[in-house]
């Protein structure tokens, strides 16, 4: 099977190539980011294939610092009797559930638990009329939206990983404002791919409003590259969206991570 280099537009091959001279030169490769021979074991080469699930997401997540929001995962019978603080996120769970938005399997804003048991009844209805197995739900704290950003993570057969940062959201493909670079980057690389994007420019404060804590921005785009540098067996990773609360903290609230 010939391996070849997929890409989602036409220009990103010279992007790539420009990466790839820009890392011939020695000066800009101090503080470059390296793989990490001493990084944790997680057995990912007995999860080839597949999507890891959430817990799996989270081991890794925690243990690179990446800012998951804290997530639990229940039955419907526990959702019943769990004692919950409102209002929540409603997720399905399940194999072939991937895309939870289009298969409406995401539920915002929850604010009693008469609801949730019944929006949670309404999901098993749906997934099972289009012969998709739900497993459990996934709840999430319900956060005030001011920016949705993605930071994702894939590896090109022919140029190896890579980082992506940009505009977030379900509206990604269509806002078109994401940069990429190869996953070993300098502190100077991370610089410039935030404020390459517009939304990049716009967390650091536009029109007298206040900006967002860019560090951790530029700390979960090194600590996505180191990861996806360490694990060979990880094929594609997506933080998105990575939402900027009201009160300009930072919650990746889904995650993705294919091996």
């Amino acid at each position: 099977k010939t391996k070849r280099a997929l890409f989602k537009r036409p220009e990103d091959p010279a992007v790539v190539i420009n990466n790839l001279l820009k890392f011939q030169n020695k000066k800009s490769n101090n503080g470059r980011i390296r793989p990490d021979e001493s990084a944790k074991d997680f057995k990912l080469n007995e999860k080839l294939g597949r999507l890891l699930n959430p817990n799996e997401v989270a081991e890794l997540c925690n243990h690179y610092k990446l800012p998951i929001i804290k997530d639990e995962i229940h039955s419907i019978g526990e959702l019943s009797k769990k004692e919950i603080h409102f209002p929540i996120v409603l997720k399905a769970i399940g194999e072939k559930i991937i895309h939870k938005t289009d298969l409406k399997g995401v539920a915002l804003n929850i604010k009693t638990k008469s609801e949730l048991i019944k929006t949670a009844e309404e999901m098993i209805w749906n997934f099972s009329s289009k012969n998709i197995q739900l497993d459990k739900f996934l709840i999430q704290p319900f956060l005030k939206t001011k920016y949705e950003l993605l930071v994702g993570a894939f590896r090109d057969p022919s140029f190896g990983p890579m980082i992506m940062f940009g505009s977030g959201g379900k509206y990604v493909e269509y806002l078109d404002d994401t940069v990429m670079r190869a996953a070993y980057l300098t502190e100077n690389d991370i610089d410039e791919m935030i404020n390459s994007t517009k939304i990049g420019k716009i967390i650091q404060g536009v029109r007298g409003e206040e900006s967002i804590d860019v560090n951790v921005v530029k700390s979960s785009i090194e600590n996505l590259a180191q990861m996806i540098i360490n694990h060979k067996e990880i094929t594609e990773v997506d933080l998105n969206p990575l939402l900027v609360t009201s009160e300009n903290k930072l919650f990746a609230v889904d995650v993705r991570i294919k091996c």
